[in-house]
């Protein structure tokens, strides 16, 4: 079936307002692009975000995705304008907190008493609380953990937001990091390096040229997932491609800015 033939335009157009992204072997966003052109990773390798915008007492209880996410999330906004209290957020993982839980699984195996923070940061949307609590932000805030399809779900969900509270913009993040053993054998991934990146949405009017379209088409193809979803949707916003187009079950999932569309 032709894919044009049974496309659907999802939700009103979104403008990004910016972007920020970091790595153990990425920790600028000059790096960030030179890695999206290149794929080639710096030999330069940070431990952990600093996060120094976040208090202490709060930094010494995050784990390394809360802090992957503190780091990108508030950096993202910025020179956008929009207070970090305001805006509403959607975060998005594949595996959540997963080295927490194996950490935890090990106590229990070796009959060791569970540590209360270990236990309170195992819970998924634990990171969208720090940032609450950092930013004393009291807008909705989602958590999306499906996998693979985790980005596009996660963007399906911040476009959802953005049509209850126009006037609000949407933090969206995707964070992992590398799974351990013996979880890393039997997961999909296609990437070999923690990272966190951090979209700033919002609602723009038909007729900007550098809002993007999202538009769905059903698939038959296989769904491999070795396009790295949030990766290759950073990199077409970053490159100026033509289209993004990612694929989960079933669906192929287009983006494109208003200038390229006739």
């Amino acid at each position: 079936m032709d894919a044009q033939l049974n496309s659907k335009e999802i939700g009103p157009p979104i403008r990004i307002l910016n972007w920020s992204a970091w790595a153990p072997n990425l920790t600028a966003k000059a790096a960030w692009i030179d890695y999206l052109k290149s794929g080639t990773l710096s030999d330069v390798v940070v431990k952990k975000p600093p996060c120094k915008n976040v208090p202490e007492i709060l930094r010494r209880r995050c784990t390394f995705v809360t802090r992957m996410l503190l780091e990108t999330s508030l950096d993202v906004f910025s020179g956008t304008g929009v207070a970090p209290d305001s805006a509403q957020m959607v975060f998005c993982s594949c595996h959540g907190e997963l080295q927490v839980l194996g950490s935890l699984l090990h106590d229990i195996h070796s009959e060791v008493p569970l540590s209360p923070t270990q236990f309170s940061n195992s819970v998924h949307h634990t990171a969208t609380g720090y940032f609450d609590l950092v930013t004393k932000n009291k807008q909705t805030s989602r958590t999306i953990s499906a996998g693979m399809s985790s980005f596009v779900n996660g963007y399906l969900e911040a476009i959802g937001l953005l049509k209850i509270k126009p006037d609000r913009a949407c933090l969206l993040v995707m964070a992992d990091e590398t799974p351990a053993q013996p979880f890393a054998q039997d997961l999909k991934q296609p990437w070999n390096f923690s990272y966190a990146i951090a979209w700033l949405l919002e609602l723009a009017k038909s007729n900007d040229r550098d809002a993007c379209r999202l538009t769905r088409s059903e698939s038959s193809a296989p769904c491999t997932f070795d396009d790295k979803p949030p990766l290759s949707f950073l990199r077409w916003f970053v490159e100026k491609e033509e289209h993004c187009t990612l694929k989960t079950p079933n669906w192929s999932w287009t983006w494109t800015k208003n200038h390229y569309r006739p």
